[in-house]
């Protein structure tokens, strides 16, 4: 009986010495069209060998944590940071902290995820934020920018460019403040009515006059 582990991992030697491992990844995972055909198993064969062998399956996995960017495996990075929120809310902790906000570099460490991950994985970004926002926490420290959390951000603007993490939080931060100010501006006229209102009405009755009716609305 033919070891399908052994050769997957004898094809695999032998792409990585030719250098055509990227050739064989999409979506953060092995192209399986063009794997089945380069190692020569029948199509349908070769599926089902994937779905019924574990050693098979476990050799494919080690090889796409091998070869595989962790930025193009989203889900994962996304469960491994679930994974530890949850490990923390068990201890009664939140996810590890540097001066009031989180500390990117050492989540990224307990999580496994690529560098930039926190700042460019939307999905892992709104993670952070829901649990800043549910504890009451900053999402990154003021006067730093994720992930390098110990570079300021006059070392980083010393060429007179702003980093494009801190430009895209800050126009995040400008727009909901953009939407507050709005809201405020239209209560703040709907309050200035309501006075001007009242004091009309006031100012009737102390001259013992009618009010018109449609007069004031």
């Amino acid at each position: 009986m033919t070891d399908h582990v052994e050769e997957f991992r004898a094809w695999a030697e032998r792409v990585d010495q030719e250098g055509r491992t990227s050739q064989f990844t999409r979506q953060g995972g092995l192209h399986l069209a063009r794997f089945l055909k380069d190692i020569g198993w029948p199509t349908d064969a070769g599926r089902k060998r994937f779905n019924r062998n574990e050693g098979l399956k476990s050799v494919r996995a080690e090889w796409e944590v091998k070869y595989c960017d962790v930025d193009t495996r989203p889900s994962e990075g996304a469960a491994r940071l679930r994974a530890l929120i949850a490990e923390c809310a068990a201890k009664g902790e939140t996810l590890p902290l540097k001066n009031g906000a989180l500390y990117h570099a050492e989540i990224i460490r307990q999580a496994r995820l690529g560098d930039d991950q926190i700042t460019n994985n939307e999905e892992i970004r709104n993670i952070c934020y829901k649990h800043a926002e549910q504890h009451n926490l900053a999402f990154s420290r003021m006067g730093a920018v994720a992930p390098e959390e110990g570079v300021l951000v006059e070392q980083h603007v010393s060429n007179g460019m702003v980093p494009v993490a801190l430009l895209r939080e800050a126009k995040k931060q400008l727009g909901y403040a953009d939407k507050k100010l709005a809201l405020l501006r239209s209560e703040n006229a709907s309050l200035r009515a309501q006075l001007l209102r009242a004091d009309e009405v006031a100012e009737l009755i102390a001259i013992g006059g009618r009010i018109t009716p449609g007069r004031i609305k």
